[in-house]
């Protein structure tokens, strides 16, 4: 009896995973012609490490406009740029190949980031799998505006030393 117990609750997840794969849950994919690009890891570079934790989704085909959150933590030994933590709903995404530029208003910050609450804020990432090179991040500095556009144009400098990002 405990073995046939212990059978039906083993077989339970694999059921539920061969659903799950028949309907295509877990998978990632955008509607047509809305991009996204989704994210979590370690960068390194210049003495610096991030760790990053994003998602932004297009909200239609023909504008910026996007929807997700950003969460990012900078530890700067240097103490060139400095110790930060923020987070912020994203506003905007701009993908060009595999190249994403995110734009966040920062809702909460600490270390460099205090003070900066409702400020743009940029994200870069670069999905390095189509050309079998490192996934890159980077970020902006704080801007000053309150209007995230994703006009801001730099190409990610840290590569990611654990994790992932996907940009389509």
């Amino acid at each position: 009896m405990l073995k046939h117990h212990l059978l039906r609750r083993g077989a339970m997840p694999i059921a539920v995973a061969a659903v799950a794969l028949a309907l295509g849950v877990g998978t990632v994919a955008a509607a047509p012609g809305k991009s996204f690009a989704v994210g979590g890891g370690t960068a390194v570079g210049s003495g610096v490490t991030k760790h990053f934790a994003f998602s932004a989704h297009q909200r239609s085909a023909t504008t910026l406009e996007a929807s997700g959150y950003v969460v990012e933590t900078q530890d700067d030994p240097t103490g060139v740029f400095g110790d930060f933590r923020l987070q912020g709903p994203v506003q905007c995404v701009r993908v060009v190949g595999d190249h994403a530029v995110i734009g966040i208003t920062i809702q909460k910050g600490s270390g460099t980031a205090a003070g900066h609450e409702g400020e743009a804020f940029y994200l870069v990432a670069n999905d390095g799998d189509a050309t079998s090179t490192p996934d890159l991040f980077d970020n902006s500095g704080y801007t000053g505006t309150t209007t995230a556009d994703c006009n801001y144009d730099q190409f990610p400098g840290q590569v990611v030393v654990q994790g992932n990002i996907l940009v389509r």
